[in-house]
């Protein structure tokens, strides 16, 4: 990999939304209610790696504070490792 940036983070958007409503003391039946959202859509996200729309990281980042920027570096990356991975764990059995 040419390429050496390391990622934000290694691990899906949603834990860091998780973790943001939990150091706030906000649920996520709360978050989807300030998002107009169902509730099940935003458990899905949080929990299911679900993929979010780049509006909707804006949205979230406004109501629990984090980074808008960030979060869509984090989301980004976390996908292109999901790719990254197999391959280079392939290179190393070879």
């Amino acid at each position: 990999m040419a390429n050496k940036r390391k990622p934000v983070k290694d691990y899906p958007v949603g834990r860091a939304i998780a973790e943001a409503l939990e150091k706030k003391g906000i649920t996520q039946s709360e978050l989807a209610a300030r998002l107009n959202m169902e509730p099940g859509n935003l458990s899905a996200i949080i929990h299911d790696g679900r993929g979010v729309t780049s509006r909707m990281l804006v949205r979230i980042a406004i109501a629990t504070g984090l980074d808008a920027f960030e979060l869509g570096r984090m989301q980004s990356d976390y996908e292109i490792m999901k790719i990254i991975r197999p391959i280079i764990e392939k290179d190393r059995e070879e």
